[in-house]
């Protein structure tokens, strides 16, 4: 906006360039917003040896949550890392209120997952 009010005042044509630059602009702040909304675990859901991390665009939904094993929970420097069925999440701290607790539960799942035999041994 400074940049066009300058280039305004000193005479230049500005609409033409904003008139590209501005939706370009929106749609990418548009596409990288649907995709942190689509992507980022907004709630985990544990039955069992069974979870869900739903996303944040799928937790305000009203479709049904599919369960999968939990298959490993692994903390690493940059958070949680966990295996449930063919994904892997990374679930940072900061995120997670109550981290140490979906922790536990997480890690929990997958104890009862091994013990259920619902996980797959590549060894």
């Amino acid at each position: 906006m400074v940049a066009s009010l300058s280039a305004v005042l000193q005479g230049v044509s500005v609409l033409r360039p904003l008139l590209i630059i501005v939706p370009v602009v929106y749609a990418v702040a548009a596409s990288a917003g649907l995709y942190t909304v689509q992507k980022r675990p907004a709630e985990a859901i544990i039955e069992g040896g069974r979870a869900a991390l739903p996303s944040v665009w799928e937790a305000s939904g009203d479709g049904p949550v599919v369960l999968m094993p939990v298959h490993s929970v692994l903390p690493r420097r940059e958070g949680l890392v966990v295996g449930i069925g063919d994904d892997v999440t990374t679930l940072r701290p900061e995120d997670w209120p109550d981290f140490e607790h979906v922790h536990r539960a997480l890690a929990d799942a997958a104890r009862i997952a091994e013990i259920e035999g619902q996980t797959i041994s590549w060894a």
